[in-house]
């Protein structure tokens, strides 16, 4: 009778365990599809991850054609490429999922400050980065350059000194291009000066030309890249007044431990008698030293 109850209890914990294990592969799916634009045209290497999981994903193939494995039956997928509007879809279970994808008219209609004037992102040719003001105005810097780290692509900005009034970063564009001068043009309202001159509360945009068909218009000095600054200007309208204030404070790590003025002089004739030479100090400045009546001797 044990015997029995144990086979049934035995054959209901199996069938509970490969329904169990059923489901849970169940979730996981295989999905294939097509992206195209608007115009019916396949998008060649469009990006489509798992919005849980951005590390998983794919692009699309010469065809448009894309196929993502092992993916949650309730995940959702984002579909991006330059130019076109993001978008999330969810799966719902599906595993063929066609995507339209629409053009960004606002992206290229941006305008772009370039060295002859202004064009539109969707007539450029050129590699051009632009920034505006409220990315700078949202980071607590002391200077411009520090604050355009991570900002730009192409753009490494690299600070080496955190001395207050001297923290601005060194900046190269597409890396390092000559052993000697290798920072880029800068032009603040097409005045060449640098980029700490201004203060980035003053600042309505920054566009940075990286390849030389962009900066070709400003010779020589531009073969590192330019640097284009617009400061804000006045407008019409009712006066506006805006106050923007933050305080911080630096302390160092660790501090080194000095000699006093005795152990100093001893070790300091020391270095001289082991160079030949005759000692610095005599005994007698030793003396005050070590009993500190005459510690500037």
């Amino acid at each position: 009778m044990k015997r029995k109850h144990f086979l049934r209890m035995r054959s209901l914990l199996t069938l509970i365990m490969s329904v169990m294990a059923f489901g849970l592969y169940a979730q996981n799916i295989t999905i294939k599809g097509t992206v195209t634009d608007d115009t019916g045209m396949t998008v060649i290497g469009a990006t489509i991850i798992v919005e849980s999981d951005a590390s998983r994903g794919t692009v699309t193939d010469i065809d448009g054609n894309y196929e993502l494995t092992n993916v949650a039956s309730d995940a959702n997928l984002v579909f991006s490429y330059v130019g076109y509007k993001t978008q999330v879809i969810s799966v719902n279970g599906r595993s063929t999922i066609y995507v339209v994808m629409s053009s960004d008219t606002e992206l290229l209609d941006e305008v772009v400050i370039v060295g002859f004037g202004t064009q539109k992102k969707v007539n450029l040719t050129g590699s051009v980065a632009t920034i505006d003001n409220k990315m700078l105005e949202s980071r607590p810097i002391t200077s411009v350059s520090a604050g355009l780290a991570g900002l730009l692509p192409g753009v490494s900005v690299r600070q080496s000194s955190g001395l207050p009034g001297g923290d601005g970063g060194t900046i190269r564009i597409r890396g390092t291009g000559t052993l000697n001068q290798a920072s880029p043009m800068v032009l603040i309202d097409g005045v060449e000066a640098s980029l700490n001159d201004v203060q980035a509360n003053d600042i309505a945009n920054i566009s940075v030309l990286k390849d030389a068909a962009s900066s070709a218009i400003y010779g020589s000095k531009a073969a590192n890249g330019v640097i284009l600054i617009t400061t804000k200007s006045g407008r019409s309208g009712k006066p506006v007044v805006s106050y923007m204030g933050d305080f911080g404070w630096q302390s160092p790590t660790k501090l080194p431990e000095y000699l006093g003025s005795y152990d100093y002089g001893v070790l300091f004739n020391e270095a001289l008698a082991n160079s030949g030479k005759a000692p610095k100090f005599t005994d007698n400045d030793l003396k005050l030293f070590r009993d500190g009546s005459s510690p500037y001797t």
